[in-house]
């Protein structure tokens, strides 16, 4: 069964912004059943769209529905770093040979 798309803005606190500031996202979600997910929602949007990833999480995100405050979520952000490593270049050795 498809979900009515909900359009919902919000804004963080922590940035000096207000109702008057706010970002707006299209969500599958209801903010008034389903606000966790819909401030979730609105996080990946921070993070991926207005520089969120240089912020300190947990943030505070107000989601707004028309002109109501639906309310105040405080959201933190997982990290799962990756690493991958390459032998690097050593003047003088061919690529292919081996270090000991």
């Amino acid at each position: 069964m498809a979900r009515t798309p909900h359009k919902v803005r919000y804004y963080i606190p922590e940035y000096a912004q207000s109702v008057d500031d706010a970002y707006e996202i299209d969500t599958q979600w209801d903010p008034d059943t389903y606000p966790w997910l819909v401030a979730e929602e609105c996080a990946d949007d921070f993070d991926s769209h207005h520089e969120g990833w240089e912020s300190h999480w947990p943030l505070d995100i107000v989601l707004v529905d028309g002109e109501r405050e639906v309310g105040t979520f405080t959201v933190d952000r997982e990290f799962e770093p990756s690493f991958y490593a390459y032998r690097k270049a050593v003047p003088g050795v061919a690529a292919d040979a081996k270090s000991t």
